[in-house]
């Protein structure tokens, strides 16, 4: 099958959307809302272990802290599971500063669940974010996922 959109081949949902780092955001956190499939094996990928049910999950785009200091990309909260992850995404390789990801600690201090994560998505290779970001910041997991 083939999608066109102004005579333009559309290959991704992107080329819907746009490319800016908002838009990829958006994108991310509206599959992870439509396809419990996807989040399943977002959050597998991420706690290394699968969920019996996402349907009461909670995905929650460009929040403001609570302190009014910074604002998360993507927010996952599965109740029931009690899990959550704080997704900070970048376009391209870029990587989060450890100062940015700090702000989102308090969010997930601030949920009921015992597993928490914050994730880096970009285009970076896993390697060189384990160097450069480490494993855990103040003591939260932090994970890497590509575009």
């Amino acid at each position: 099958m083939e999608l066109l959109r102004s005579g333009g081949v559309v290959t991704t949902m992107f080329d819907l959307l746009g490319h800016d780092e908002d838009h990829m955001t958006y994108g991310l956190g509206f599959v992870a809302s439509r396809s419990e499939c996807f989040l399943k094996l977002l959050v597998e990928r991420l706690a290394g272990a699968s969920l019996d049910r996402c349907r009461d999950a909670v995905i929650r785009l460009q929040t403001t802290t609570k302190d009014g200091d910074g604002r998360t990309d993507v927010e996952i909260e599965i109740p029931t599971e009690r899990f959550a992850a704080v997704l900070e995404a970048k376009r391209g390789s870029v990587l989060p500063a450890p100062a940015q990801l700090r702000k989102y600690i308090p969010v997930l201090k601030a949920t009921k669940a015992r597993t928490r994560f914050l994730v880096a998505v970009t285009n970076t290779p896993a390697d060189s974010v384990r160097r450069r970001l480490g494993e855990t910041l103040d003591g939260i997991p932090l994970r890497h996922i590509s575009w």
